[in-house]
């Protein structure tokens, strides 16, 4: 999941850390602040 591409830097098996991986989400959802800026996205 954690790829440089990516907004929100995420590491986890999902059946394992499903719950800890949505909140993840729900939190950068709230908080644009937790996303990896564009610049940084470029490859």
């Amino acid at each position: 999941m954690n790829h440089a591409s990516n907004y929100l830097s995420l590491r986890g098996t999902f059946n394992q850390d499903k719950e800890n991986l949505l909140n993840q989400i729900a939190q950068a959802e709230r908080n644009h602040g937790l996303l990896r800026p564009e610049a940084w996205r470029a490859l």
